[in-house]
């Protein structure tokens, strides 16, 4: 993170009494995130799925996200380089989501989702109530840290940068709040295409708009020789977002 990027953070952590919920930090209270390790691999190209982070849910980092931040690792198998050119999020409406690269764009597609599933008749809640409860169900292992831990990036940049924010206008505590979002944003994201050497593994976030019930995640890319894709179910998550829970495997109804 360069100099800009890292005073924005400090700044934001410093000014969240102080600026509107929207861009505000996840509160301390807030849980680690929990442990998915799904994992799937086909040829060349191998996908895990470390975790899930909804709006304020274990290990949300911003108070009011309206995106879904799936935690992947990426690896190329193979003895080539290997592209990875597109990743694609199937919602329990059978559309196709793709990751969003900018953080309001991505929230103004995820209030689209909730209107769409809402008016097929399905009650979201999003990021809170059942959504939390269905995460915490057995089987589910709390984990220290996914894609880094943004509480201790914030805990060693705000020793570093001694500012006081006081003396800032509201209008610039909200743009610096604004930067520090976006930072933290790009910071996770594992943005596409990327190229992995034979061996190498790429980490980092796939920011998704809210997709209520994702049935599967794929990812398509190629080598030298060969077109690669790779699907990973998603099953247990059928009931992510819906307001009455779904069993594993059932799938929710339309």
């Amino acid at each position: 993170m360069n100099f800009t990027g890292v005073l924005a953070a400090a700044l934001l952590l410093a000014c969240t009494g102080c600026v509107s919920t929207k861009y505000k930090r996840a509160p301390k209270s807030t849980p680690p995130p929990l442990a998915l390790n799904f994992a799937a691999e086909q040829s060349a190209l191998a996908l895990a799925l470390h975790t899930v982070i909804v709006q304020k849910g274990p290990g949300s980092w911003r108070k009011e996200a309206y995106w879904d931040e799936y935690v992947c690792s990426i690896t190329n198998r193979g003895a080539t380089p290997l592209t990875v050119e597109s990743a694609t999020l199937v919602d329990a409406l059978d559309a196709d989501q793709a990751p969003g690269d900018e953080p309001w764009a991505l929230e103004q597609r995820s209030r689209e989702n909730i209107k769409k599933f809402e008016h097929s008749g399905r009650k979201v809640a999003v990021g809170a109530g059942l959504t939390l409860t269905w995460l915490s169900t057995p089987g589910w292992a709390a984990v220290g840290v996914a894609s880094g831990s943004t509480a201790m990036l914030f805990a060693g940049v705000i020793t570093f940068v001694a500012i006081p924010v006081w003396v800032l206008g509201s209008g610039v505590r909200t743009l610096v709040a604004r930067s520090g979002v976006t930072g933290e944003f790009h910071r996770r994201e594992l943005a596409l295409p990327c190229t992995l050497a034979p061996g190498e593994t790429k980490s980092g976030d796939f920011f998704f708009p809210i997709s209520p019930g994702p049935q599967r995640l794929m990812l398509r890319g190629a080598t030298a020789e060969a077109s690669q894709e790779i699907v990973l179910d998603l099953a247990p998550l059928a009931g992510l977002h819906f307001l009455k829970q779904i069993a594993p495997g059932a799938g929710p109804k339309p």
